[in-house]
């Protein structure tokens, strides 16, 4: 975006230059009197000069656009894991939020589900951090293989994933951990899993508010946003729990 600017700033540079070339042309117009040739002479300058400036504005054109194209390609590597190529912290923030308005106009649901690496720690430390990318690609590509193409998975740590699942009630989203469980035996990874929705607690998502500003809407969307997350935590950790396994 700075770039932009730049060359905006390049192209109003051009511009002030003429403007000062058309009132030095009148001012020596006005000098000089009727000379005709004199007269001629600025009028082929400046049509040079405004040929050359909208030849830059079009060149200008182009390039905003060329930086456009980049500018929304780095905004989408900005929200990409690099490992996985599943979503970020910043993906998740973004789409949260995003489901979180959409189900405060609509009045209706959307899940969480955490998903979280057994032992990642003791398998990076006994057989090498190598192995432990692959288990960490491997858990995200059987997300991906058994989640919608609507749903949003981001990776927000090194052995921790979330799925945003759209439109989607507790029930679907205990489905669809049911589905991931049976997925992840089946290529011998362990993980723990928990999940909650919007409408967890039974809660009128609506609140029976009017948003009148975005300050209010953030406000709101920090409420629930805790409230869900800390819900499917709970239950992910009381799982692992169950495994007599460590946080760590």
């Amino acid at each position: 975006m700075i770039i932009v600017a730049i060359i905006n700033k390049d192209i109003l540079f051009y511009l002030d230059v003429l403007i000062m070339e058309i009132i030095d042309n009148k001012s020596n117009s006005m000098h000089y009197g009727k000379n005709d040739g004199h007269e001629k002479h600025n009028y082929y300058l400046l049509n040079s000069k405004i040929s050359i400036l909208k030849k830059r504005i079009e060149e200008c054109k182009k390039e905003i656009k060329i930086l456009k194209t980049k500018n929304k390609k780095l905004d989408k590597l900005a929200m990409i894991d690099p490992l996985t190529k599943v979503g970020n912290r910043n993906l998740l923030k973004f789409e949260m939020r995003r489901q979180f308005e959409e189900a405060i106009r609509e009045n209706r649901d959307f899940g969480l589900l955490l998903i979280d690496i057994d032992n990642l720690k003791v398998i990076n430390d006994s057989k090498g951090h190598k192995e432990g990318d692959r288990i960490i690609k491997s858990t995200a590509d059987v997300i991906k293989k058994n989640t919608r193409s609507i749903d949003t998975i981001c990776r927000i740590g090194g052995d921790e994933f979330v799925v945003i699942t759209a439109n989607s009630g507790l029930e679907d989203v205990h489905t669809v951990e049911l589905k991931l469980k049976e997925a992840f035996e089946k290529n011998n990874i362990s993980v723990s899993m928990g999940f909650s929705d919007l409408k967890d607690d039974n809660t009128d998502i609506s609140d029976k508010l009017e948003i009148k500003s975005s300050a209010q809407m953030q406000n709101l969307f920090r409420k629930y946003y805790f409230r869900l997350y800390m819900k499917a935590d709970k239950r992910m950790y009381s799982e692992k729990k169950s495994k007599h396994i460590t946080s760590a």
